[in-house]
């Protein structure tokens, strides 16, 4: 690390309720902030994208903001409590990095301890992308069985015209109904 480097702290939790109730928001933002206080980083600017998936890049402007800024040689450093908060595509973790990279910012991550100036610490950053990946990808497959088991139980799994979800049963709503037989 350079002689007193700036960081940027890149913050992210996937569910709206995680935003909502900051189960790990401040947890991120705590454990990031004592660890630039204990190796005397001075912490240029908190990024945040709250109950935002780590699926896609697009729509996360808390992301989009810290490139523009690692651009424009804001700070020498980013860290993340884990690789997965960056993203959970290993393509576009690395284009995050190359980005990073590009503009002579450093990536560390507080969780996994490497260093990606070697060949193995490149390596071991890649297999902790694609373990991110591999994660998600079965996050999403255990969700829809469960959601497929539910609706096969009779459960209500989004909205259903005609239809209201009072506990856990779906009742026929009269308005909706006619909509429904129109249809029909």
């Amino acid at each position: 690390m350079a002689c007193n480097p700036k960081a940027a702290l890149y913050i992210r939790v996937s569910t709206e309720e995680q935003a909502i109730e900051g189960q790990s928001v401040e947890a991120q933002i705590t454990t990031l902030s004592q660890y630039c206080k204990l190796y005397g980083i001075e912490i240029y600017n908190t990024y945040k994208d709250l109950g935002i998936s780590g699926k896609a890049i697009q729509n996360r402007p808390g992301l989009k903001s810290m490139l523009k800024d690692a651009q424009a040689a804001k700070f020498s450093m980013v860290l993340v409590w884990k690789i997965s908060r960056l993203s959970r595509i290993l393509k576009d973790l690395l284009f995050i990095l190359e980005q990073l990279e590009n503009s002579s910012v450093t990536f560390h991550s507080y969780s996994e301890k490497f260093d990606t100036s070697s060949p193995v610490g490149k390596m071991t950053l890649q297999l902790l992308g694609s373990i991110a990946e591999f994660e998600r990808n079965t996050i999403v497959e255990n969700v829809k069985l469960g959601l497929k088991e539910y609706a096969r139980k009779g459960g209500k799994t989004g909205a259903v015209l005609g239809y209201d979800s009072k506990n856990k049963q779906l009742l026929i709503n009269p308005q909706e109904a006619e909509t429904v037989q129109l249809i029909y």
